[in-house]
């Protein structure tokens, strides 16, 4: 059994190893919609806020949940394609904490100063969010889960006003247990332990199955060298496209799981027209590197804007300095803490490789002929 589930491993590496690297009007692609679904997540919160009845402010349609579905199609699809260039678990981990908390740790401190701002005007909402231990919780990946309710000491909620960052904390598990299972050693006790929050997220928490479209984008990984005409991919692109708006109209929900496949499978669609597409060859690289810096940007816009929206709103503003101030500021603060932070995760990353004795370039484990794990431990 051992010896079939390390082939099954490592076949399914080299699957995706053998996949064209993402690069050009692909690459360009993925960036414009990491900037477009963040901008769906922060349009639609501010919507909410703000009681807009048109569905581009969050009204039936919630599009915010469009956003937040694209970036998980996403995110699935681009851990899995990185899964291949790594030795084993640890460089892996090593990569996944230097992009993720490069970030929120200075995310963190700026909702907590914008806390304290929303707290001298007057909204004492988010008050019994914004201790030690929720701040601590959180930094631990525990918030909003159903399953530690029943123990009060362990009721941790999101941080203060970021109330998106419960869809983190999903994310990061997804990406800890989909690690271990193509890069850790075999430890069943340990898969089981991180098999948790992704089952949970399957069948009963919020967010109507996210486990399974962070999935769907990881499936996406394994398609990039299918042969499929551009003539036929076009036509199945539209058609796949016709789906997801039919379902969604039936079901009015971003988070139906069917429509997700749908769209899922039109995003796939896309990406192999992209790759031989030039759609951006007349882009300048100034253009170039603009779209990757709002791409870039992204994630600390997804995890600050709320509390911005929150603190604007506090001040008493009218609505339309509200919106105004909004985009300014929650994107300029994400711009910033991208150049000040983010864009150096892989400098980080380096550097804490180095101080646990981890190599600074892998051996990839798709290409080994041993089990991949034991770099790792």
């Amino acid at each position: 059994m051992g010896g079939s589930m390390h082939d099954l491993r490592a076949t399914a590496l080299r699957q995706i190893a053998a996949a064209p690297p993402i690069g050009g009007t692909l690459s360009i692609s993925l960036d414009l919609m990491r900037f477009l679904s963040a901008q769906l997540v922060f349009w639609g919160h501010l919507g909410s806020f703000l009681g807009g009845p048109d569905f581009l402010f969050g009204g039936r349609w919630q599009v915010q949940n469009l956003g937040v579905v694209v970036f998980f199609l996403l995110s699935g699809f681009l851990i899995l394609r990185t899964l291949p260039r790594y030795s084993g678990f640890g460089p892996y981990f090593i990569d996944r904490f230097a992009r993720i908390y490069l970030t929120l740790i200075p995310g963190l401190l700026l909702i907590a100063a914008m806390d304290w701002a929303i707290a001298r005007n007057g909204d004492t909402s988010f008050a019994g969010a914004r201790g030690l231990g929720t701040l601590l919780g959180n930094l631990f990946m525990l918030q909003d889960f159903t399953l530690l309710r029943a123990l009060p000491s362990l009721d941790i909620t999101s941080f203060g006003s970021a109330r998106p960052l419960w869809t983190l904390a999903v994310e990061w598990w997804l990406y800890m247990f989909v690690g271990w299972i193509f890069l850790g050693p075999r430890r069943r006790w340990i898969t089981a332990l991180l098999a948790i929050v992704p089952i949970a997220f399957a069948t009963f928490e919020r967010g109507n199955a996210l486990t399974l479209i962070w999935l769907l984008g990881g499936a996406l990984a394994f398609l990039p060298g299918l042969k499929i005409t551009r003539h036929h991919s076009r036509a199945a692109m539209l058609l796949a496209l016709l789906m997801f708006v039919l379902r969604l109209m039936r079901s009015g929900d971003f988070y139906d799981l069917q429509a997700a496949l749908y769209l899922a499978a039109f995003l796939a669609l896309l990406c192999l027209e992209a790759r031989s597409a030039s759609w951006f060859d007349r882009l300048s690289g100034g253009t170039i590197r603009l779209v990757q810096t709002l791409s870039g940007a992204s994630y600390a816009l997804y995890i600050l804007h709320y509390s911005v929206i929150v603190l604007l709103i506090s001040s008493g503003l009218a609505t339309q300095w509200v919106v105004l101030g909004s985009v300014i500021l929650a994107n300029g603060l994400a711009i910033a803490v991208y150049l000040l932070f983010d864009r150096h995760h892989r400098r980080l990353a380096g550097r804490l490789r180095q101080i646990l004795g981890y190599p600074q370039r892998d051996t990839p484990a798709a290409t080994q002929g041993q089990h991949p794990g034991p770099a790792s431990r």
